[in-house]
């Protein structure tokens, strides 16, 4: 507008203002514009915005929960590789009083720095149950690498020379509490334990009934009779000979038969005639004492 139409329409009354106005209105519409509410497209572009903050807040949310994830499943897997690539780098062992703890460590297969993965207590076990002074054994693993061991023992209290032969001799075995025949072994190094001969051959590793009994004789021997009597050989019941219990010894008298029944009696019997000076027991080779009340002592071609 120029300056002109400016001073003039300063001067026009409100009636022409509105006349000029609705023409230029008219005017507008004739040329095919129309006219828009802006509050109506702010509001349209406020709801745009809207959603599109919140699609890029869903893509970043994706993102970052994406990034995340990795990073929580690298740790695990790195956490179940570390696990298990731990090492064992230490042996507690408990229960035993006669074989060593480096012994038991030897037998377990385990060496400082192995696999705590390789480390199967079931296996363990089953390797340490091949030593045969160790009855049973129980395995467990700790997550720090300390692998612990627990061991029941077998106790030998006895020695057995059974009717197998090795090298033209006949196998000593040791035996332990059960009346269980466990061990090869030399006589030499068990002076102490008294030692049982049977005419049969008695399996390995099992129980034998006979040999329960036998403990229980020894005992009875020692209690009665001495260490002296202990040290006589002790031959299990055969039905072959038919004697019962019989003791043997590399001195006089070389042999007493015991029989089956009545041994405590029996027994005492025997401490008297050992203790007795009479001549005929002293040189005795054999002293049968199965007979009620009496004791048959025979030396080399007579009966007493």
């Amino acid at each position: 507008m120029s300056p002109k139409r400016r001073a003039g329409a300063r001067g026009r009354s409100p009636v022409v203002t509105r006349l000029a106005r609705r023409r230029s209105l008219d005017r507008l519409a004739s040329v095919g514009w129309k006219p828009h509410d802006m509050g109506g497209i702010r509001r349209i572009a406020n709801r745009i915005g809207t959603k599109r903050g919140l699609t890029l807040g869903f893509v970043a949310a994706f993102w970052l929960g994406t990034v995340t994830s990795h990073r929580v499943v690298e740790q695990i897997q790195g956490d179940a590789s570390s696990a298990s690539a731990m090492r064992v780098h230490a042996l507690a062992v408990q229960g035993h009083e006669r074989l060593s703890a480096a012994r038991i460590a030897k037998a377990s297969g385990l060496g400082s720095g192995s696999l705590a993965s390789a480390s199967d207590p079931e296996r363990i076990a089953r390797q340490l149950e091949r030593d045969v002074f160790i009855e049973s054994a129980q395995v467990a693993t700790l997550p720090t690498g300390t692998v612990i061991v627990r061991v029941q023992e077998r106790e030998p209290v006895a020695l057995l020379r059974g009717a197998e032969f090795e090298g033209g001799s006949q196998t000593w075995r040791l035996v332990d509490t059960t009346g269980t025949p466990f061990a090869r072994t030399r006589a030499r190094g068990w002076s102490r334990l008294p030692r049982f001969r049977s005419a049969e051959a008695l399996p390995t590793n099992k129980p034998n009934p006979k040999l329960v009994f036998g403990l229980s004789l020894a005992a009875l021997m020692r209690e009665i009779n001495g260490q002296s009597v202990v040290k006589r050989e002790i031959q299990l019941p055969s039905e072959a000979n038919g004697l019962g219990w019989v003791l043997h010894s590399q001195t006089l008298p070389r042999t007493v038969i015991l029989g089956e029944d009545e041994l405590k009696p029996r027994l005492e019997r025997l401490a008297l005639l050992l203790a007795s000076s009479l001549p005929a027991t002293r040189g005795a080779e054999e002293i049968d004492l199965r007979f009620a009340g009496q004791a048959v002592l025979r030396s080399g071609s007579s009966s007493r």
